[in-house]
């Protein structure tokens, strides 16, 4: 995973993936915290099973989410990849079917899987009519990221959709501030209920 001032939610999603023995090693990379994101993540990392690997760089976002999670990418070692966002958590049902997913590989050449991503804002669920599937579970011989944002990965020969879900939840305060992060710094066109206040895009009041 790649991280950036995640004190909030940082924990909880550690602690998630650690409750699955499946999890042999954790990648990570922070793209310059100024919180207390490194420090919680020493924290849990000095209390976790001893035999799951762990790999965490610092390495300053330069506004490139593709090339970020390539380099989280590339500290990995194991066969399969599972990627997570730190404000993420996977169902429980997903852990419990990811060794079926992987010999799926061996059966039919399936190299990576789709996840629906459930998207929740102060508690109201988000894309019911179109769901949002993201590719979470690959082979990683070969894989790595594309796109400067909306990124994703790609190098597989077969991709399959499945019915596992992700849950994403967020303060709506936290979506307005990552908005307001793409229209101010990726270039992204903001809507027309916004407008510039000290040369910045922010939503009219």
């Amino acid at each position: 995973m790649i991280v950036q001032n995640e004190e909030e939610t940082i924990v909880r999603c550690l602690n998630h993936l650690l409750e699955s023995e499946l999890i042999k090693e954790i990648c990570i990379v922070d793209g310059g915290s100024e919180d207390q994101t490194l420090p919680i993540i020493s924290e849990v990392r000095a209390s976790a099973d001893p035999s799951v690997d762990w790999k965490v760089i610092v390495f300053p976002f330069d506004k490139n989410f593709g090339a970020q999670k390539t380099r989280a990418l590339k500290l990995a070692t194991k066969d399969w990849v599972l990627w997570i966002d730190a404000d993420e958590i996977y169902d429980p049902d997903i852990f419990q079917a990811l060794e079926r997913l992987a010999l799926l590989f061996d059966a039919d050449g399936s190299e990576a899987f789709c996840f629906n991503r459930k998207t929740r804002i102060d508690g109201w669920l988000h894309n019911i009519i179109d769901p949002d599937y993201q590719i979470r579970f690959w082979k990683r011989e070969g894989v790595t990221f594309v796109g400067r944002i909306h990124e994703s990965p790609t190098g597989f020969r077969k991709l399959i959709k499945t019915n596992l879900t992700i849950q994403h939840n967020k303060t709506f305060a936290q979506q307005e501030a990552d908005n307001e992060n793409y229209w101010n710094n990726f270039g992204q066109i903001p809507p027309p209920d916004t407008e510039l206040v000290d040369g910045k895009w922010k939503r009219k009041k």
